[in-house]
């Protein structure tokens, strides 16, 4: 969550798996090269920061409800948005 809310590509790339899959809206990536650009134009474009409202773990599996503050054409906006991450890389959490 750092390193996207500090725009840190390298780092949010080096928590990801090779062939992780994001989805977001109609928007479907996988692997690393494509969320690199996907990510890369995000951080620029829309200067994206998340918020965990509620989060459930099990095991190496966590569900969480963030809102995501973005801004767009000039206006900042919140979005709601839920999130499933799978095999979560704990190491991650303490670079």
């Amino acid at each position: 969550m750092a390193a996207f809310n500090t725009h840190d590509l390298d780092h949010l790339l080096a928590c990801l798996s090779a062939d992780t899959p994001w989805v977001t809206g109609s928007d479907r990536s996988r692997g690393i090269a494509e969320l690199a650009k996907l990510f890369e134009s995000a951080f620029t474009d829309l200067s994206p920061k998340l918020t965990i409202k509620n989060m459930v773990i099990d095991g190496n599996e966590v569900a969480c409800e963030l809102s995501e503050h973005l801004v767009v054409d000039g206006a900042t906006r919140v979005d709601h948005i839920a999130g499933s991450f799978l095999s979560v890389v704990v190491w991650c959490a303490s670079r």
